[in-house]
This record gives structure tokens, sequence and C-alpha cells, in this order.
């Protein structure tokens, strides 16, 4: 539409100049007649009013109608660069924003990862320590059952070896009183032995 307009515009120039140039070429004309090729004061003074008259309606066309749109589009220009700069201004501003609140949530998230690492180290800690109480419990329960388990071959071990000594002391005694010594005069040896050994030991665990 401006293109129009200053197409329009340009066309009455055009034809403000195609008007003007009968009197120039009368000008001319006349000139010619006279068989110069520069003309006189007389013969230009039409030339020159022609040629001002010209200029003025160039110029007042010019003014009135193809200045209005440059200014108006140097306005619009002007504008539309402010417009610009203030959308620029606030989409800086809206990525300042975005950056502190990335910066933000960063910082959130680091410190949650702290707090996630600190209560897995906590938990890692308690873990192993209930490991270790679990593990020295049951070293203590298989301590405790070798124990019992060693007193309790040692006691066979010994009523074996009390009973095979009770045995070959019998035999030798009955072999010195010549005569034979019955299983109960044995067994209460043996009992003799096994209570005398209980005795022995007590002592020398106290």
């Amino acid at each position: 539409m401006r293109r129009s307009l200053i197409q329009s515009h340009f066309g009455k120039v055009a034809s403000a100049a195609v008007l003007a140039l009968p009197a120039i070429a009368m000008a001319a004309d006349e000139a010619g007649k006279k068989g110069t090729v520069i003309p006189g004061i007389k013969q230009g003074v039409p030339m020159m009013v022609a040629t001002f008259l010209v200029f003025g309606i160039v110029f007042f066309l010019l003014w009135k109608f193809a200045w209005p749109p440059i200014v108006k589009g140097l306005e619009e220009r002007d504008r539309k660069i402010l417009e610009g700069l203030k959308a620029s201004k606030r989409a800086l501003a809206e990525a300042d924003a975005m950056k502190e609140r990335y910066e933000s949530q960063l910082t959130e998230a680091r410190s949650e990862a702290q707090r996630i690492l600190a209560e897995t180290k906590a938990r890692q800690a308690e873990f192993t320590a209930e490991l270790r109480s679990k593990a020295d419990a049951e070293l203590s329960r298989m301590r405790e059952k070798a124990q019992k388990d060693i007193d309790a071959a040692r006691r066979v071990a010994v009523n074996e070896l009390y009973a095979e000594a009770a045995r070959l002391a019998t035999l030798m005694a009955t072999k010195i009183l010549e005569r034979e010594v019955s299983e109960q005069d044995q067994a209460r040896l043996v009992e003799q032995a096994l209570s005398e050994f209980e005795s022995s030991r007590r002592a020398s665990n106290n």
C-alpha cells in the first residue's frame, strides 16, 4: 500500500513535470529560432521561471506527499527497533530469572544429594554394626558349643581312661591277692577314681 502511495505521488510529480515541459520546449524553440545555443537573458527568463516553477512543484509535492510516508516509515522503524530492544531486555531478564531458578534448583539438588549420601553412610554403618554384632554373637555361640563339646569329649576320655586304669588296677590287685574282684567292687573302684579325679580337677581350676 505504501509503495502504491509513493508511486501515486511520483506520478503526480511526473505529471507536473510533463505540464512544465511545454514552457521549457517553447523557450528552447525560441532559442533555436534565434540560432543560438545559449539563450540570452530575455530568452532565458521563461526557462528559468519554468525551472523554478517545476522545482517548486516538485519540492511541494515531495514535502506534501513523499516526505510524510518517509518520516512515518522512519518512525515505524524506530518504533520497531525500540520494541526489539524492549523484547531483548525482557528476554534477557527472563534468561537471568531462569538462570537464578536453575542455580537454586541445582543448589537444592546438591543439598538433597548430600543428605541422601549422609543417610546412606549412616545406614551402611548401622548395617555393618548389626552384621558385626551378629557375627560376634554367632562366634560366641560357636565358641561355647565348641567348649562344651571339648569338655564333654574330655570327660568321656577321662572316664574311659579311669575305667581302663581301674580295670588294670583291679586285674593287678586280683593277681596280687589271688582272688577275683566282683563287678560291684570294680564299679565302686571306678566311681571312687572318678570322684577323686573330679575333686583334683576342681582344685586345679580354682
